[in-house]
């Protein structure tokens, strides 16, 4: 471990999943195998604007955040934190989320919960708040970065809380598909991801797993270190 390592809790699709397939080829990263995909053939997108789209979200993989990435605190370690995410998932009920649907959330597009399904807030809200111990400080660069990004007042006192500004109230489920794009872009996107995704949106989705990932660098993908099966 270096003191740029992360880690984060992502649920992410079982990778034999239909979805898991379609969304890691969409981003042209595999964040289960840490290998690359061809970049997806797609009439009208060429493989430059596709990249360019795709190039924030390719980092760090299909996935929805549960525990958002952070540097480990001084005197934990990566076994202790996963020894942690074993004993919680433990303690969460699997669920099935009935639908997820392609949508914009602020100025990116991403996949959506389409109906209600498992409680997905409270799941994520346990992992912010019992893996908070092993998270290292911001540092004043990460501030910064998190500070330009326009927050309201009660995303400020979250950041300062947890080290991140959209937990809790402010916690949303999604699967992020693109970087940020302008309004007419989001629209012709969406249409795009909709056919890209098809079969694999209309079923339902287990909530089955906790997944501990790792980014070894800034520059490096976050790759799956381990799974942990929610309980039955």
């Amino acid at each position: 471990m270096t003191d740029t390592d992360r880690y984060a809790v992502y649920f992410v699709p079982a990778p034999e999943a239909a979805l898991a397939e379609r969304g890691g080829r969409w981003l042209g990263y595999d964040v289960e195998a840490g290998t690359a995909f061809a970049p997806p053939a797609l009439d009208g997108l060429s493989q430059q604007r596709w990249a360019e789209i795709t190039r924030g979200p390719r980092r760090y993989g299909f996935h929805a955040t549960l525990k958002a990435p952070f540097r480990l605190a001084e005197g934990c370690t990566a076994a202790a934190l996963a020894g942690m995410i074993a004993a919680l998932a433990k303690g969460l009920r699997r669920g099935m989320m009935p639908r997820l649907s392609v949508g914009a959330i602020g100025d990116f597009v991403a996949l959506v919960p389409d109906a209600d399904g498992p409680d997905l807030a409270d799941m994520a809200a346990a992992c912010v708040r019992s893996l908070d111990a092993f998270r290292a400080p911001l540092d004043d660069a990460e501030i910064d970065r998190y500070l330009d990004g326009a927050l309201s007042d009660r995303q400020v006192a979250l950041l300062g809380d947890w080290g991140y500004p959209y937990v809790l109230d402010e916690y949303r489920f999604h699967m992020t598909l693109t970087g940020p794009l302008a309004v007419d872009q989001r629209a012709e996107m969406t249409v795009v991801l909709r056919d890209w995704f098809g079969e694999p949106l209309r079923g339902p989705l287990p909530i089955d797993a906790l997944t501990l990932v790792h980014q070894p660098d800034p520059a490096a993908p976050f790759q799956v270190q381990a799974r942990f099966p929610l309980a039955a």
